[in-house]
């Protein structure tokens, strides 16, 4: 998919803004928000194609080494959480979790980020841009950079979101509707792109449901769910990635070099390979901008390019300035170098009654939250649940930074052995073996649902400390497909899928 001269790119450009506006009632990215949204579409047409230049330019000289960039970057980012009461009231742990693993996917430390496809290790990539969330507001005042309104319409997205966003040139705006569409659906966020008319009238930034947003009790998602990486793929948009099956099979394809072509369109569920070689090639299914929902762990090299370039756009550029960041809450006014905050030793789910030694860098900080004394975190201390653990540090120069990271703390764990599907003679139910390890004695509730929604099996257990084996049989019905099994206490829900 090598570039095109310009002239070739709005044709094809053109062609694709109207193709994308009625596809498949697509819901993920900028094409169809801002042609239902945006009164000035012309000049965002006209910004759009004098972007893609930019961008060409700026990947030519980045390539012949006559671009001097950042190492890093550093984007200030606010939450506008929509509640009706507690319904999609989401707390801070919930809402910081999903940017950890944003975070952690960028800088290619997901833990799935050595799992791809052998085919394309050689050309995954990451980039340093860490999202922060703002501690200074547009006034000047402290905040969370986490804005809550209780406001039951803005929570089904029936409303304007964007009129409650902060200045789209200082922040990232994130909308946290409990639907981005209006009620449960497959599609999940969308995004826009980098476009100086799209900014100056609000618009910019992402929507996203928040009962699709990172890890917690109001979050369908568990540690295992590649759904947790949709904020990644919509900061690819907000940072001019297009979907790796852009234009099909036809040139200029996404605008990537090393990205191979691949149709799609519309979500799929489960697996890496659901395009594959449908355009003759194999597909990069693994990459955050596909529509793999549940295979999400690896940008390319030129997707990094086009990212970077990007951010040297005029309408990006302003955000991680030097004084922005310091008036955002996001840098010390201290001359303190490339000074970088973080610690290690933290899993992202951890059993309840074990501890963990947790190491910080640079040394000499303090670490805080729930459970940890020193530089330990003891889970015998807690209830199951989502904590934040944080590491503060600071020097004589007053340089200083804080490192969060969110960990689940579970009571209770199981894998699948087995899963038989039901037999005509012998007439066999299906059933599924599951292997339990429980570090926490309760009584527990097992249910099992398919990808519908409706409950095959329900039982209750008294679960003493130990490893567990049991044979849960399914309703005659039960064929292949995606299944759900929730286990649950009085303190305590783990949720887990198998595909047969």
């Amino acid at each position: 998919m090598h570039y095109k001269k310009l002239s070739a790119i709005c044709l094809l450009l053109v062609s694709l803004f109207k193709v994308l506006s009625a596809q498949h009632g697509q819901f993920c990215s900028y094409e169809e928000v801002m042609l239902k949204n945006n009164p000035n579409r012309l000049e965002v047409e006209q910004n759009f194609f004098q972007n893609e230049q930019f961008i060409q330019d700026f990947i030519r000289d980045l390539r012949a080494n006559k671009k001097a960039i950042p190492s890093s970057y550093t984007i200030p980012i606010v939450l506008h959480v929509f509640h009706n009461g507690a319904d999609g009231m989401i707390d801070e742990a919930q809402a910081h979790s999903s940017i950890d693993v944003l975070n952690a996917d960028m800088k290619g430390l997901n833990d799935d980020f050595n799992m791809i496809n052998p085919r394309f290790d050689s050309i995954k990539a990451t980039i340093d841009v860490e999202f922060c969330f703002a501690s200074i507001d547009p006034e000047g005042n402290p905040t969370t950079g986490i804005i809550y309104y209780d406001n039951e319409p803005a929570m089904y997205n029936n409303i304007n979101l964007k009129q409650f966003g902060w200045d789209n040139y200082r922040y990232l705006n994130i909308y946290l509707p409990k639907y981005a569409t209006g009620g449960p659906s497959i599609y999940t966020a969308n995004a826009t792109y980098p476009n100086t008319a799209t900014s100056n009238n609000g618009l910019d930034g992402i929507v996203h449901s928040s009962y699709r947003w990172g890890l917690g009790s109001l979050s369908e998602l568990t540690t295992e769910d590649d759904r947790i990486s949709i904020v990644t793929h919509e900061v690819g948009h907000w940072l001019n990635l297009f979907h790796t099956f852009q234009n099909g099979c036809s040139p200029p394809g996404d605008y990537v070099d090393d990205t191979p072509p691949s149709t799609g369109g519309d979500p799929e569920p489960v697996g890496c390979d659901n395009f594959n070689l449908t355009c003759g090639v194999e597909s990069n299914g693994s990459n955050y901008m596909d529509y793999n929902l549940d295979c999400k762990k690896m940008f390319t090299e030129g997707q990094v390019e086009r990212m970077l370039a990007a951010l040297h756009l005029p309408v990006r550029t302003p955000i991680w300035s030097d004084e922005n960041l310091i008036s955002t809450g996001c840098s010390s006014v201290n001359n303190c170098g490339d000074l970088t905050v973080s610690f290690s030793g933290l899993p992202r789910s951890v059993p309840i009654s074990s501890s963990f030694a947790l190491t910080g860098m640079p040394a000499g900080g303090t670490f805080s939250g729930p459970g940890v004394t020193f530089n330990m975190l003891n889970t015998s201390l807690l209830t199951p649940g989502l904590y934040t653990i944080n590491y503060n540090y600071s020097d004589a120069d007053g340089c200083s930074g804080t490192s969060s990271q969110t960990v689940l703390v579970y009571a209770i764990v199981f894998n699948f052995v087995t899963y038989q599907l039901g037999t005509i003679e012998p007439k066999a139910l299906p059933y599924v073996d599951v292997q339990f390890e429980v570090y926490q004695s309760n009584e527990y509730d097992i249910e099992i649902f398919n990808v519908a929604g409706k409950q095959l099996h329900q039982s209750h257990y008294q679960f003493n400390t130990g490893s567990h084996n049991k044979r849960f049989h399914l309703e005659p019905s039960a064929n292949k497909g995606m299944y759900f099994m929730r286990v649950s206490s009085d303190d305590h829900t783990v949720i887990r899928k198998w595909v047969w």
